[in-house]
């Protein structure tokens, strides 16, 4: 099931969800996302044409799937490892911003976008809820992860290299600052972005010129690009996506907590 981040009413197809934020989230979509929406729409036109042919291909695929279960019983393991897709990356926690108790049963990945409109609904909503129900409770760990859309977002990766210079020299200053570049995110642009980071650290008593260089060396360019490619290996195609214990979950906060509460039931 897919689940609207707007209005969290459920969709059994993406692209069913995709046309439902055409029709009912016009503003609220960025442009990225009107131009996947449109897309859907016109792949669900086509659907209804192809339905008996897809039926045929599912059944073909039913008979191939048991014809192969059906080898690796009697031929052994081996052959089921050779037919079988391997698993994506695990979402690595090591060394990244994390929020919460380290004994948490529960960790919350977020792949985000500083510059996203979507990332900034989350934060003031959703993230806002989870820290004061989950987090600081002790029941959950929060963990960010980098992955800046450079195609429509032009101060998305300087913004999150420089968010990486603040985590390293102190990690409670970056999720300080993390709240205020979203509440400012409408202000920023690629001329300002860096120096109103190093501003807003600097205010939380990190000291500035360790910033700057950080951010002048590119090293955590880098890192950035990282996370990114860690979150394309796991299926990440759009910002906010979150993960918890590693499974991707919708990004409403009725699909995380439940997935949270599962997770502390078992």
């Amino acid at each position: 099931m897919e689940e609207c981040e707007y209005c969290e009413e459920s969709f059994e197809a993406k692209e069913d969800l995709k046309v439902h934020w055409l029709e009912s989230h016009e503003d609220e979509i960025n442009s990225h996302q009107k131009d996947e929406a449109k897309k859907a729409k016109r792949n669900q036109e086509e659907r209804q044409e192809q339905i008996k042919e897809r039926r045929k291909t599912y059944m073909y695929q039913g008979v191939g799937i048991g014809v192969v279960l059906l080898i690796g019983v009697l031929l052994g393991p081996q052959i089921i490892d050779a037919v079988t897709p391997a698993q994506s990356q695990a979402v690595s926690i090591s060394d990244e911003p994390a929020l919460g108790s380290d004994n948490a049963s529960v960790t919350i990945v977020e792949y985000g976008d500083f510059q996203c409109p979507a990332c900034n609904s989350f934060e003031q909503q959703t993230f806002s809820r989870l820290k004061s129900e989950y987090i600081d409770t002790g029941q959950a760990k929060f963990v960010w992860k980098d992955y800046p859309l450079t195609q429509i977002h032009n101060w998305a990766e300087p913004g999150a290299a420089a968010m990486e210079c603040v985590y390293r020299e102190d990690e409670e200053a970056f999720w300080n600052v993390k709240g205020t570049l979203f509440d400012q995110q409408g202000t920023l642009t690629l001329n300002k972005v860096e120096n109103s980071i190093v501003e807003w650290a600097v205010q939380q008593g990190v000291n500035e010129s360790e910033v700057r260089s950080c951010i002048e060396s590119g090293d955590t360019v880098q890192e950035v690009r990282s996370d990114l490619r860690e979150g394309q290996q796991n299926g990440v195609t759009g910002t906010p996506t979150i993960f918890v214990n590693g499974q991707k979950v919708g990004s409403s906060y009725r699909a995380i907590s439940n997935a949270i509460d599962q997770e502390l039931e078992n």
